[in-house]
């Protein structure tokens, strides 16, 4: 009787199957993701590839209705982010906007708080959440979206670069 409970538990694991339904799609931080990106299309959950440094050979889906967190990655070389975000944006460590492609909405927060210069720095139209660009030491070719729904951190900027955007931007609540 032991033999015959045992091998029930033994054939499906040396066939390479799960006694438990659908496998876990590990992410390259080795963290478990159960959101997979099946024909490239729409993932609904966060997608969390913090530890990641480069986005080269990063797949990511065209929409995306959760956080997608790329907190270490400093270059948006091979970077394709999603066409459509329904959640935060985390890029902490971009230290440049050359190549960026931002999502054109993103009904979410968006963090690029290492960027020091907007050059080349396209933003989405619309940020339903807080808009964070604490690192910018300077206002020079910043273009910000008509509609932001938090706040515009813009903690570095002299404060009478900052009055100069607020004045440009009186929707705006900018700190």
């Amino acid at each position: 009787m032991n033999k015959v409970i045992i091998s029930l538990f033994l054939i499906p694991l040396l066939a390479g199957c799960s006694l438990w339904g659908k496998d876990k799609q590990t992410n390259p931080t080795g963290e478990n993701n159960n959101n997979q990106v099946e024909d490239n299309k729409v993932v609904e959950g966060d997608l969390d590839y913090s530890d990641l440094n480069s986005a080269v050979g990063l797949e990511l889906p065209q929409a995306l209705k959760g956080d997608l967190r790329l907190g270490a990655i400093r270059s948006s070389e091979g970077l394709d982010l999603p066409e459509s975000m329904e959640g935060d944006l985390y890029l902490f460590s971009l230290t440049s906007a050359e190549g960026l492609n931002l999502p054109q909405t993103v009904k979410g927060n968006l963090y690029l708080n290492s960027l020091t210069s907007a050059k080349d720095l396209v933003l989405p139209k619309n940020i339903s959440g807080d808009l964070d660009l604490s690192g910018l030491l300077s206002a020079d070719s910043l273009n910000l979206p008509e509609e932001v729904g938090g706040i515009v951190y813009l903690r570095s900027l002299k404060d009478s670069e900052k009055q100069t955007i607020k004045d440009q931007y009186p929707q705006l609540n900018i700190l």
